[in-house]
Parts: C-alpha cells; structure tokens; sequence
C-alpha cells in the first residue's frame, strides 16, 4: 500500500516485536540509502491482531489479498506487485465474505486476551529458573555465570527454551542470564537443530 503494508506471520520462538523491529530497520536503511535520506520512516508502532481459528486466518489473509483493490490501487488482486496471490483470482463468494469483515473488530475476546504477550507470562524468570536449576542439577548461580562447561550451556539453552514459551522476551532472558540477546537466538536455534536430529 501507499503509506502501510499488511501480513499475515506465524511466530514461533522469535516475539513479534522483534520480527517487527528487524524488517522495519531494515527497509527503513535501504529506503532511507536508495533516497538519500535519513531518520525514521515509520511513524507508529503496528498493529497485531491473533489468528485463533483457521477460518479468521483465511479471511484475514483474503482481506490482506483485496486491500489494494478496495484502495483503488488495481482492479483484480493478482495484479498487484507485492501480493503474495500469484495470479490466482478470488471467487465472487470470497468479495462477499469480505464486504463486512473487519480485522481490527474491537469487542471484548476473552480467548484473544489470554494469549496476549500482556497476559504473559504466568511464572516469573526466577521461577523457571528454580524449576531449570531443579532439572539440570546445576547452581542457580550456574545460570547467571558466564562458564561455557556444556551441561551449565545446556541449562541455559533449556531456560531460555521454556521461558520464550512462557512469553517472556529474549531480551529480558538475554539480561537475567547475562548474555547478550544473540545468545538466546542462538540456544534457540540449536533447540530447533536438535529436535530435529
């Protein structure tokens, strides 16, 4: 769109917010780089809206789909540039769906709200800590050190794994164990590797 974009994205062990703040600095340099400017672009925090059901997450993405046409960008959805369609056109009975949808509806959503990053987290990092401590046999001082022995690393990579499931950011795991905020990503990502394995 002219001044906003719109996207659908699940996330997983990276917050939104940080997804957010990575893709908006990055256009922002290349903009400001490609037009000899500087400062910021984007002038408000985004919005977010939670996908409870597979239904709301297929009209959403169809409402996605049709914002250039209702904006009066382009005629048909598939001829759009930057739309994610691919030449693949909607049905009559999609463009009724979407007459009165509103992704942004404000009633009250009870669900919505206990999944909230806000209504996070139910256990403080110091509880988990407890619980990590209690499993991996180690000193709770053992988490906040910077000794790189691999059973103290694995109970590192252990509490930053249940408390981003908890919801606590990586920046406040970063800061309570004392690393620095790629550490987590990192932890993370060799989660993910060894899950695999």
């Amino acid at each position: 769109m002219g001044n906003h974009f719109h996207f659908a994205i699940k996330v997983a062990a990276v917050p939104l917010s940080e997804i957010m703040q990575r893709l908006e600095t990055s256009y922002c340099l290349q903009f400001n780089h490609r037009h000899n400017r500087t400062g910021h672009l984007f002038q408000a925090r985004y919005n977010a809206k939670i996908c409870l059901t597979e239904s709301y997450l297929r009209t959403v993405i169809q409402y996605i789909v049709m914002n250039p046409v209702r904006a009066g960008l382009v005629s048909k959805p598939e001829d759009w540039p930057w739309s994610s369609l691919a030449g693949k056109p909607l049905t009559d009975a999609i463009h009724q769906d979407l007459e009165n949808f509103d992704p942004w509806a404000t009633e009250p959503d009870t669900k919505i709200d206990m999944l909230r990053r806000e209504a996070f987290p139910t256990r403080s990092l110091e509880d988990l800590a407890a619980m990590i401590v209690q499993q991996a046999g180690v000193k709770p001082a053992d988490l906040k050190s910077g000794d790189r022995k691999r059973f103290i690393t694995n109970a590192k990579r252990l509490f930053a794994q249940v408390a981003l499931k908890e919801g606590h950011k990586s920046t406040a795991i970063a800061v309570w164990l004392n690393v620095a905020n790629s550490a987590i990503t990192r932890y993370t990502l060799e989660n993910n590797r060894n899950q695999k394995a």
